[in-house]
């Protein structure tokens, strides 16, 4: 619990600019967004803020998405506080919010190291990373299959898209009709694939001066094992290509293997530093 002066409550909707004031000038901040900025959680349970007399000096934000899921998207805090009594103070206030909303797992990919010997002491485990592939060069060539049929995807099919999408990850990693929608929304290319009359993939790129990026693949288990992936993503390269983008980058999971030697197979090598997954049943605290 806080100790006085210092007192944590749910952040309102119209506190936008205090958010955002403590965000540009914190001393430690993390940020997992994905297609979000942090303005758009706020009124979403929990959103937490710790307030020393009453000025804001750190923030919490970890609300479900995807179902029984809490990803801590965000957590800052001021110059000339304690990270650590920062978060030993929103963390628990936090975990036990979105707990009682229907939350099971927590998890969290720590981008700075600050933030893993916090995530180690409140019980979080690392059970997987992030790996970062990067492609430049030569299309890929590939046989087109009559079967297959490749076209752009429409609003209107966001749900079937996303009960694939559920069928395809597991659960941490699947995206909510919410997400699919805002990602829709955001992407330059959004494609679904077809075979035999029956929606069996997806794919969404964004595009931008330093090129393209991968930000969803997935294939309906049923149809996995037969090229479908590599279909996908031949005419997502493709499609950059012509526009001048030969540069295209996608991440997965470490233990994902399969989704590996596809981006290899079409000549995507692995770039960057890997990034730690750590998770946490909430049921235990």
């Amino acid at each position: 619990m806080a100790h006085a002066p210092y007192e944590v409550r749910q952040v309102g909707k119209d506190e936008g600019d205090s958010v955002s004031r403590l965000l540009v000038s914190a001393e430690w901040r993390h940020q997992h967004m994905e297609w979000y900025s942090p303005l758009d959680l706020l009124g979403l349970e929990p959103f937490l803020m710790l307030l020393f007399g009453r000025e804001p000096v750190a923030v919490l934000a970890c609300p479900m998405d995807p179902p029984k899921v809490a990803w801590l998207r965000v957590f800052a805090v001021s110059p000339g506080q304690a990270v650590s009594r920062a978060w030993e103070t929103l963390w628990p206030a936090a975990a036990a919010r979105v707990s009682w909303c229907g939350a099971d797992t927590a998890a969290a990919i720590p981008l700075e190291t600050w933030l893993v010997p916090l995530l180690d002491h409140a019980g979080f485990e690392l059970l997987n990373s992030v790996v970062f592939f990067e492609w430049q060069g030569q299309v890929p060539f590939a046989d087109p299959d009559p079967a297959v049929r490749v076209r752009p995807m429409e609003r209107e099919e966001l749900g079937i898209i996303s009960e694939l999408d559920a069928r395809a990850f597991s659960r941490i990693w699947r995206h909510s009709l919410s997400a699919l929608s805002e990602g829709l929304r955001q992407c330059q290319l959004a494609t679904v694939l077809e075979i035999d009359g029956e929606l069996a993939g997806y794919q969404m790129s964004t595009a931008s001066a330093f090129g393209a990026h991968l930000a969803r693949l997935a294939v309906d288990p049923k149809w996995q094992g037969r090229g479908l992936a590599k279909a996908l993503v031949t005419d997502a390269l493709r499609h950059f290509a012509t526009r001048g983008i030969e540069r295209m980058t996608v991440n997965t999971q470490a233990d994902n293997l399969p989704s590996q030697r596809v981006y290899r197979s079409l000549g995507f090598r692995e770039s960057g530093p890997q990034y730690p997954v750590y998770e946490i049943p909430l049921r235990n605290l």
